[in-house]
């Protein structure tokens, strides 16, 4: 049997780059969750975890972002200053406070509308909820949720930082926003991935089609063609031609 190895099968050992992509993403999205939450309409029932909202507060409540290592180093790569304003103990707990109350009725509202398919409440459970901005700005919808949202979530992140005094909870919500903004790629991608399978589906079955109907043609013309030709018996032609002869003039003698 031919070996195959770990790299390949995803067994123990360093993991395959498909998981550590899976896993970037995913706590890209826990980390994108105060930003979900409050710049969008309704996020998905399956979004709105508990044990991921739950983490996201107690992150909050400690100042995670303070110790995260990427942060640590891209702070200090760009010299920005880590260390917390006179009030952003106060801000982070109160910003972590409402962030677990919101989410939490989002996800009870969702719950109580599973059956309800006619309220414009009921999301998707997956989805990453309504952007309020693409109703009315003239860009694609893709574009709104991508850029526009994200940018909005930064330009807040700016302003807590630098114009109201709040330096960790604004590096907190530009870390947000920044995740956000991957895991809205990441889904976008998800999507245009979707729509070409159900096209190529939709491009297969018509080709299936054409085969079936190609092959009931020829079945069809088998058919005509073995009617018209009769039953073989067996009999040499010149004897054949004879016998239908002496049919014609009044029977075999």
């Amino acid at each position: 049997m031919e070996e195959r190895s770990h790299l390949e099968v995803g067994g123990g050992g360093i993991p395959r780059l498909s998981q550590w992509s899976q896993t970037s993403v995913g706590l890209a999205m826990h980390a994108a969750l105060p930003a979900l939450v409050f710049a969008r309409a309704d996020p998905g029932y399956n979004v709105l975890g508990v044990g991921a909202i739950v983490g996201v507060t107690i992150a909050l409540l400690l100042r995670v972002v303070c110790q995260f290592w990427p942060v640590v180093w891209a702070a200090a790569l760009i010299g920005i200053d880590l260390a917390p304003g006179p009030h952003d103990a106060d801000a982070l707990r109160y910003f972590a406070l409402a962030f677990l109350v919101y989410a939490l009725w989002q996800r009870a509202r969702q719950k109580k509308l599973t059956w309800d398919l006619s309220s414009e409440h009921r999301s998707h459970s997956d989805s990453h909820g309504r952007s309020y901005f693409a109703a009315f700005l003239p860009f694609p919808d893709n574009i709104v949720r991508c850029f526009v949202d994200t940018a909005v979530v930064a330009i807040a992140a700016a302003l807590l930082r630098y114009s109201l005094g709040l330096p960790l909870l604004g590096l907190a919500v530009m870390v947000s926003a920044g995740c956000f903004l991957i895991v809205e790629l990441k889904q976008e991608a998800q999507i245009r991935k979707h729509d070409r399978v159900v096209l190529d589906g939709f491009i297969q079955g018509r080709h299936d089609q054409d085969v079936l109907r190609h092959a009931a043609g020829a079945r069809q013309q088998t058919s005509g063609t073995r009617a018209a030709q009769g039953i073989p018996t067996g009999m040499d032609a010149n004897l054949e031609r004879e016998v239908r002869r002496r049919e014609a003039e009044g029977g075999v003698q």
